[in-house]
Order: C-alpha cells, then structure tokens, then sequence
C-alpha cells in the first residue's frame, strides 16, 4: 500500500521546474505578441509568496488573479526593443491541464533589430527553474535559456 501511494505521489509531482516564453513580432502589425506557459502550481506558490495572498487560478476570482500575474510579470519580466523598454499589456490568462498560459502584447513597435529580454520569472521559489525563450521576428526564430542566476540576454535580428 506505501509503495501504490509513493508512486501515486511521484507521478503527480513534476520533477521539472520550467517556464516557456514566446516573443513573436510582425513587421506587417507592428504588434509584439508575447505567451509564457507555466506549471499552473509553481505560478500559484510564487504568486502567494510574491502577494502574501491565497491564490487559486483554477477557482479563485479572475480579475484578481490577473491582477497578481500581471503585477509579478511586469517586474519579473523585462522586454527592450532596439533599446526602448516595452510596457507591454497584460491581456489575461487561461489554464490548460497542467499549465497557465499568460497573455500580453505591446502596439506600434517599431523595426526591431535588437531584442534585450531580462527575466527572474519563478526564480524566487524554484531555484532550479528553467525559462526558455524563443523570439521570433518576422518568421525568424532565435531560442535562449536563462537558468539561475542568469537573468538576461540580447538577441540581434
């Protein structure tokens, strides 16, 4: 019965700590698109540790919820293009099984030649966390991995 219950409990624990951002601009909209995909229970520890509040994603009140992704991502998360800080808007979030994808975009970016990312996302809380990035702009592709305690990277495009 011990050995059924301690296999129960590992398959229900991830064993892996990772977040994954895409970046994505279309010279055509001039909008820069960004998604983050998180484990839905590692985005809810580090949201009550960063609100000293109970955060429930899946139940709790959704405007409050955005509230704290929003506030977490704006300072965990920082985007530069060709120098200038994005001050990007947070569209919402939705929860996909396991996973919290979060939304957010900026309007009339200029050309991009130079995407500055700088980013601790969960750091607090997982010191094992794994952010993956990819940037994309105008169909070309470029990937990075920040682990702790690197939190930044400069892509040219």
């Amino acid at each position: 019965m011990v050995m059924i219950l301690c296999r129960v409990m590992l398959l229900l624990m991830h064993p892996f700590y990772v977040s994954v951002t895409e970046i994505e601009y279309k010279s055509n909209s001039t909008e820069l698109g960004v998604s983050t995909k998180f484990f839905t229970d590692d985005l809810e520890e580090t949201l009550k540790k960063f609100s000293n509040s109970k955060v429930d994603l899946k139940n709790g009140d959704v405007n409050t919820n955005k509230k704290w992704i929003e506030s977490y991502l704006k300072k965990h998360l920082q985007i530069k293009i060709n120098n200038n800080t994005i001050d990007f808007q947070f569209l919402g979030y939705e929860i996909d099984q396991e996973a919290t994808w979060c939304y957010y975009a900026a309007e009339k970016i200029p050309e991009v030649k130079i995407v500055d990312v700088t980013a601790d996302l969960l750091y607090e809380v997982k010191k094992e966390q794994i952010n993956l990035f990819h940037v994309i702009v105008n169909g070309n592709r470029k990937s990075n991995r920040l682990t702790a305690p690197d939190n930044s990277f400069r892509e040219s495009f």
